[in-house]
């Protein structure tokens, strides 16, 4: 198994079954919290992977906030969102304001799923993204602040294209579950980069910081439902054309 030490929520999303009788390839594919407190050793296992794409899911204020650590020697691409938070983020922060219970808590999380994939910024960086993925060599890392949300959307995204069954893409969506404690100070941490409460009561933070299949659900059925389906979504809003689905296949494919 490969370890980054001290880094939250990391782990490598392929090995997975996939359409046609193949498997996701391992040690190609991984998804993580926020890089910013990484250890010097930690630093150093990241330099191990063989990283040949950084995407940083995050906006540019929280990027300034907690500024990734990275080996000295990485080359490679990093790709992250331009201009002004907005979007998904300034959508979630607005929901936030004036919360009082779990339930509404777990209502605003939904409602995020069902909007984040239809942002301009996320939509933006999740087509850039993808393509990058098909054409980098050696292995990719996607991350955003508490690795769930964000990053569960997009490893949803590319797991999806490469003829992973919908089982199998919320289960892994679910192995956050794991990281549960280290997720809430991720998500107090994004909450204070908002300006907002960093504790916003037990309830609250619980829809927040966890994950639910039925979040990452929503989010897949709003693609469905305006889209028709998720491939759809992929070449209409996303331009992602035929030539990158077949070129992510024979890079991530056992």
């Amino acid at each position: 198994m490969t370890v980054v030490a001290g880094l939250t929520n990391f782990r490598d999303f392929g090995g997975y079954a996939a359409a046609g009788g193949r498997r996701l390839a391992r040690g190609r594919l991984f998804r993580s919290a926020g890089l910013s407190a990484l250890s010097d050793r930690g630093v150093d296992d990241l330099g191990r992977l063989n990283l040949g794409l950084l995407v940083d899911l995050r906006h540019p204020h929280e990027r300034l906030r907690e500024p990734s650590r990275l080996p000295a020697a990485f080359a490679g691409r990093v790709l992250a969102t331009e201009g002004a938070a907005g979007g998904d983020a300034a959508h979630l922060a607005g929901l936030i304001s004036g919360l009082a219970d779990g339930g509404e808590g777990r209502r605003m999380m939904l409602d995020y799923y069902r909007h984040a994939p239809f942002s301009e910024d996320r939509r933006d960086l999740f087509a850039r993204a993808i393509t990058a993925l098909a054409e980098t060599e050696g292995a990719a890392l996607i991350h955003c602040t508490a690795g769930k949300d964000r990053t569960g959307l997009l490893v949803a995204l590319i797991q999806h294209l490469l003829g992973v069954a919908r089982a199998d893409i919320i289960a892994e969506y679910m192995r956050s579950l794991d990281a549960l404690a280290e997720l809430e100070a991720a998500s107090s941490r994004w909450l204070i980069a908002q300006n907002l409460p960093g504790d916003l009561g037990p309830g609250v933070m619980r829809a927040f910081a966890g994950v639910d299949p039925a979040y990452i659900e929503a989010g897949l059925d709003a693609i469905e439902a305006a889209c028709g389906t998720v491939d759809a979504y992929c070449r209409d809003l996303l331009g992602l054309g035929p030539a990158v689905r077949d070129r992510l296949a024979a890079r991530l494919y056992d």
